[in-house]
């Protein structure tokens, strides 16, 4: 593989490789072999891509998170404590404990859930 290859393409080949090269803007041969050659080892190498980066978090989220935290420092006890309540006491417990909305309880017990998954 050290050696110099001479590669010969046939008409209909060419033909495709000059439509494909205007396209991505390639002006020469070795261009066209190199990104193809490139392609090649990327869709048929054994490393596996990279997990994706999880998602930044919202501004929802990060309101619910630092309601959590002030929560756990004004009762002086911990966020997870918090996020306990939230998730196994009831609604009312919740409006006269925490002075929290009936209607956005299901809002945060989403987010702990999914924090915990």
């Amino acid at each position: 593989m050290n050696q110099p290859v001479v590669w010969s393409v046939d008409e209909s080949r060419r033909v495709q490789l000059e439509q494909v090269a205007a396209k991505l803007n390639l002006r020469s041969y070795p261009e066209v072999m190199n990104m193809a050659i490139d392609e090649f080892i990327v869709r048929h190498s054994e490393v596996k891509p990279l997990r994706p980066e999880p998602p930044a978090e919202t501004a929802k989220d990060k309101s619910i998170r630092k309601r959590i935290e002030e929560w756990a420092t004004d009762l002086q006890t911990t966020p997870q404590l918090v996020r306990h309540d939230i998730l196994t006491r009831d609604t009312d417990e919740l409006q006269n404990k925490y002075g929290l909305h009936p209607s956005v309880v299901p809002d945060y017990r989403k987010y702990i859930q999914r924090q915990n998954s």
